[in-house]
């Protein structure tokens, strides 16, 4: 950006938005009053003193601040002051015959401000911005011209005049007139200020009464009163509002038409600066009271008032980068400065300042002269007199001549001693003289100053600002910089000479830390010790400075060993090797060792010990003790390894976790180091280390223990490898593997492994507990599996061949666990299903099969017979209750909801049971006969449930149970007669009837059937004639030994014994059920097909022989669990699970 100012020895105040970064204010602060707008001279009608035209540029102006958004919120947080260095571009005297003519405006053209407007006197000139041409003068005015600014176009400008008039310029781009007036209009006072607005072609101007807005679009001026003059006016960015500056102290915001919106009082000074941000409606403000402040075009206030104040005086220490201020409160016009005292130069006074202490860091001034004289002056020069007074000199007339260089001096500087100045004269050559002798000691060309090392004689800086020590102090404008010069090269030079001393002066100037150490090392190697000293304390390296006070005190002593010497300070500067030489050589090969343990270098150590036969042994405990000390306990349990002290080194590697390591101590020691070797296991045990636990056994041998392992960890294939080479191992894996095989379902090949083992209790008390866990997480299905398991376990403890009353208490105990088990099982595995249909929403049986199971649950607890544990009294009467109710079995629902009522039942059955219990009793007291169970043997019409027990009431034949469906089954149950054993009745049950006399009854043309003969017992006995399938007539001939059937032939055949005798049963009480008994022929006569036997193959349980009494309804067995199934159900349900649906055993262990 570029700023042009209007330069006058009263100091003045100007402020212009920047248009390049619209959210940044410039303020020029120089005085203690401020000046109406940029070009603004004095208040209107003063002459001011000089009429020079200075353009200043800045590339570009430095800012001290900003705000934080260049769009949404001006928050300026900065102080408000100039900090840019600017110099005269041109400067265009402007006079007339009378005197200077004031100049009281500028404006650039814009938008890239080529052109210059000055208001100078009457006349507007024009200038070319860049170079500084007049390229025309208007004269339209009569008077003064006030002020002048461009249109936003550029293709205008406006002048106002204390001739009370406004002229509008044109500015021709093209051929013709370059300047020529298009409009004019006036006033009543003299015109103060002009504004275009930066969107419309509308043009603001202010007097001391009223605003005038002149557009092209009208005819006419609008005028508007105001109550007070107007100073200075603005537009918005959007040309929405104007701003006025009045001179009571007022800004006025009002809108594009004149209407005012806000008023803000700035109290009673006048308002002589105003701007409006170009790219938001922040308003800055100026007036007389030298405070700067920010507004909204609403007139709420951006952020705090800041001050305009004067520049203070800042000393600043080149070397520390300390600060002090001195605030002077007045025009400071020059400074100088001599050791400890300031001399500032102000308007109408110069103030001496002095340190109050003696250090020279310490910045804290105190006033020690006031001289009270106005001085014009150029350069200010403070010397220090004999009485210790200060005095500025001007134009001093008297001279001491020192040496005459024939051209006139641009800058000289004494060296430190005061024996040799330095001269650049106006060719920019740097020349050096001996002041006592005055003789040229060297010159040097292309120098603009130079300045003396104040620390050193002997060296300067030229094209510089200032020379200390190492570091050369340049001021460019109003900043001080500070440039490190090394001083390495001129140190090579000393050192090359081997001038010690005078290295160590120009390392005082300022080396780098290196640098130091080559010059203490150097001196070191030739013996100047002294310097070598100095140089280490400069380095702070106290080990070094400690070294050589011990090397002096030995020398002192008469101990001068150079060597030894030589070698500890190679051995401190890092050149091991070089020092284990010398340390050799001088007899201290102790220290060489000492030197190499200390660090870590084992391998040099232990080559050094080799070398002059000492013992490695010491070495290596050192090494190792050493590690340990420093925390390595990897490589001090490493050390300890070779050392051969294992148990330190287990120790260690413990602590470390380093498993790794230590699996290498069990491949690297003797298997006769079980000690160790056991040691290691523990630790891999105890760390679930297996694999390395595992390997360490192999090495002890010790199968026993890795076995265990093995059988901890479930790798059960390792150790049935084991095994087959060590078979004599296999008690200890069969039982834990059978344990396992039991806790994961697998109950068979668990059973198989416990026999292995011969440990039956143990496979029943896993049995038992798994029974119990399914039962108390309501597992029924496993508990009854489980119990069935146990079952079968305990009828492999019973012998074949040996009766029950010669069985001892083990089996014995085996006999009455596999009945008890066998019941459980039953129970528990229809409890299953009604369980379920209680809880789940769905089931895969029919209600007439869970009313069957309801039914078989209850019969296991008649007679006050507790039923088994887990199993719910109340659940089965509830299910009962329900299914009886709903199939027709209302007698049988009503008792069930009456035991109901005096057991225990969750709560939301409540309403369930009570409506249920009491709607019942309106229906008819009875089941519906479809439900009611027939006695295959009898034919008689049972009870569904029974208080005696699921047998039939007339003959006590008990109930042979489907289970599946449930159903009774048409089994009938009979015996052979004394002396036929079970083998010989299976025997004759599996011949052909046909082969011999007897008659089968139930066949197509084998006499009468099985539910004739029922018949006719029930009709008292009566002959009933029957036709063969030959068209024969038979005939049944009553008889209380047999039953003959007569036919043509004459032929008596021996009707069925066991037929007979259910027959005569059925009419009689009996007090205990006795099947009947079946001679030879009458066992010949049952068809195979229709005789079952139950036989567990132990003399102890006796065999059980029954008969299907009706063909037509098929019966399956299962040959593992021995229950009975309808054929039907039995070929579906394996055909789906492939099992039995009880035992769960596979079809072809369980098919009939």
């Amino acid at each position: 950006m570029l700023l042009f100012l209007l330069w006058m020895s009263c100091c003045q105040v100007s402020m212009e938005w920047d248009s390049a970064k619209s959210s940044r204010c410039d303020t020029l602060t120089h005085s203690r009053h401020p000046i109406p707008h940029i070009a603004g001279t004095a208040p209107r009608g003063e002459t001011p003193s000089r009429s020079h035209l200075h353009y200043l540029a800045s590339s570009p102006p430095r800012h001290v601040g900003g705000h934080k958004n260049n769009h949404t919120r001006f928050e300026p947080d900065w102080p408000l002051q100039v900090h840019m260095r600017s110099s005269v571009s041109w400067i265009d005297p402007i006079g007339s015959s009378t005197g200077p003519v004031p100049i009281y405006d500028l404006a650039f053209k814009p938008p890239d401000g080529c052109q210059l407007l000055a208001a100078a006197g009457s006349e507007v000139l024009v200038y070319d911005a860049e170079r500084g041409h007049l390229l025309t003068s208007l004269k339209a005015h009569k008077e003064t011209v006030y002020t002048v600014q461009f249109s936003a176009d550029g293709n205008r400008f406006a002048s106002g005049s204390a001739d009370n008039t406004v002229i509008i310029w044109s500015v021709a781009t093209g051929a013709g007139v370059p300047y020529e007036a298009v409009g004019k209009y006036s006033h009543s006072d003299s015109v103060q200020c002009v504004a275009w607005s930066p969107t419309t072609a509308v043009l603001l101007s202010g007097t001391a009464n009223e605003i005038g807005l002149w557009s092209a679009e009208q005819k006419g001026v609008t005028r508007i009163k105001v109550n007070s003059k107007v100073l200075v006016a603005s537009w918005n960015c959007s040309g929405s509002h104007f701003a006025l500056g009045h001179f009571n102290g007022m800004v006025s915001v009002r809108s594009r038409t004149g209407e005012e919106v806000t008023k803000i009082d700035r109290g009673p000074n006048p308002v002589w600066s105003l701007a409006y941000c170009p790219a938001q409606d922040i308003l800055a403000v100026s007036d007389w009271s030298q405070r700067l402040a920010f507004f909204q075009t609403d007139g709420k206030p951006v952020s705090k008032e800041r001050a305009l104040a004067f520049d203070a005086c800042v000393i600043q220490h080149l070397l520390t980068q300390q600060r002090a201020r001195i605030k002077c409160r007045d025009h400071v016009k020059k400074i100088a400065i001599y050791k400890d005292r300031l001399a500032v130069q102000l308007s109408d006074r110069i103030i001496v300042y002095e340190l109050t202490h003696n250090e020279p860091t310490d910045l804290h001034y105190k006033i020690k002269e006031k001289l009270l004289k106005t001085l014009e002056c150029n350069l200010l020069v403070v010397i220090k007199c004999g009485n210790g007074l200060w005095m500025p000199l001007s134009d001093n007339p008297f001279q001491i001549p020192v040496v005459n260089i024939g051209s006139s001096v641009r800058c000289l500087d004494i060296s430190m001693n005061r024996s040799k100045v330095a001269v650049v004269d106006e060719q920019n050559t740097v020349f050096v003289y001996d002041i006592k002798t005055h003789d040229l000691l060297y010159q040097l060309p292309n120098g603009t100053s130079v300045a003396w090392n104040t620390d050193m004689e002997d060296m300067l800086c030229y094209n510089g600002d200032g020379f200390k020590g190492s570091r050369i102090f340049c001021l460019n404008a109003y900043t001080m910089t500070t440039v490190d010069i090394p001083q390495t090269a001129t140190l090579e030079g000393y050192l090359t000479n081997r001038d010690f001393e005078t290295a160590y002066s120009v390392a005082c100037l300022g080396v780098t830390d290196a640098d130091w150490r080559r010059l203490a090392f150097e001196a070191i190697e030739s013996l100047a010790l002294e310097v070598a000293r100095k140089a280490f304390v400069r380095l702070r390296d106290l080990p070094y400075v400690d070294l050589l006070r011990s090397f002096e005190r030995s020398k002192a002593e008469g101990k001068n060993q150079p060597d030894l010497f030589l070698a500890e300070i190679y051995a401190y500067s890092g050149r091991y090797h070089e020092a284990a030489k010398l340390f050799k050589r001088c007899g201290h090969s102790d220290k060489a060792i000492e030197m190499y343990t200390e660090l870590n270098m084992w391998d040099f150590a232990t080559q050094v010990a080799e070398e002059t036969k000492a013992n490695p042994t010491d070495i290596l405990a050192k090494k190792a003790q050493m590690l340990e000390e420093q925390k390595d306990a990897t490589a001090a349990a490493a050390t300890y390894v070779d050392l051969g002290d294992y148990s330190k080194a287990i120790d260690l590697y413990v602590a470390d976790v380093a498993y790794d390591k230590l699996i290498d101590i069990v491949r690297r020691v003797d298997r006769s180091e079980t000690k160790t070797l056991s040691r290691c296991y523990d630790v891999f045990k105890t760390a679930a280390q297996y694999e390395y636990a595992a390997e360490t056994l192999v090495k002890l041998k010790d199968i026993g223990h890795l076995l265990d392992l093995h059988i901890e960890r479930e790798k059960w294939d390792e150790a049935f490898k084991i095994i087959q080479i060590h078979p004599e191992y296999a008690s200890q894996v069969q039982v834990p593997y059978a344990n396992w095989l039991a806790a994961n379902n697998r109950y068979e090949e668990a059973q198989v492994f416990y026999r292995k083992a011969g440990r039956l209790d143990q496979a029943f008390q896993v049995l038992e507990g798994l029974a119990q866990s399914a039962i108390v997480s309501c597992r029924f299905d496993d508990a009854a599996y489980h119990y069935w398991t146990l079952a079968s376990e305990q009828l492999d403890l019973l012998p074949a061949e040996v009766e029950a009353g010669h069985l001892d208490e083990t089996e014995k105990s085996a006999l009455a666990g596999f009945a008890k088990h066998l019941e459980l099982a039953k129970v528990y595995y229809a409890y299953h299903h009604v369980r379920k249909f209680i809880h789940d929403p769905f089931t895969v049986h029919m209600p007439e099969t869970l009313l069957s199971m309801a039914r078989f649950v209850l019969y296991h607890g008649v007679r006050d017979k507790p039923l088994p544990p887990g199993v719910s009294k109340a659940h089965v009467l509830f299910a009962a209750a329900r299914l009886g109710r709903v199939l027709g079995a209302n007698q049988l629902a009503r008792t069930c909801f009456d035991k109901l009522q005096h057991l225990r039942f969750p709560f939301q059955w409540t309403e369930a049971v009570e409506i249920g219990a009491l709607t019942i009793r309106g229906r008819t007291a009875s089941d519906a006969e479809s439900l009611l169970p027939v006695c295959p043997a009898c034919m008689a019409v049972g009870v569904l449930l029974d208080e005696t027990g699921a047998r039939c009431r007339s003959c006590l034949e008990p109930t042979v149970w489907s289970f599946y469906s449930f159903d009774a089954l048409p089994l009938a149950q009979f015996e052979p007669e004394p002396g036929v054993s079970v083998a010989e009745a299976v025997e004759l049950l599996s011949l052909d009837p046909r082969g011999g006399k007897a008659v089968v009854f139930g066949g197509d043309d084998d006499g009468p059937s099985w539910r004739d003969l029922v018949e006719m017992r029930r009709d008292g006995n009566e002959t009933a004639p029957r036709k063969s399938r030959a068209g024969k007539t038979e005939k049944v001939v009553k008889s209380s030994e047999t039953v003959t059937l007569s036919n043509s032939s004459g032929l008596n055949l021996h009707t069925d014994r066991h037929v007979e005798g259910l027959l005569l049963n059925g009419g009689h009480s009996v007090s205990d059920y006795e099947p009947p008994r079946l001679s030879r022929k009458e066992l010949q006569a049952i068809p195979p097909m229709h005789s079952f036997v139950v036989d567990w193959g132990r003399k102890c349980i006796p065999a059980r022989f029954y008969r299907l009494v009706v063909p037509e309804a098929p019966v399956a067995i299962c040959k593992s669990c021995k229950h009975f199934f309808h054929e039907e159900e039995w070929i579906h349900h394996t055909k789906m699970a492939g099992a039995c649906p009880f035992c769960r055993a596979s079809i072809k262990k369980s098919s009939v």
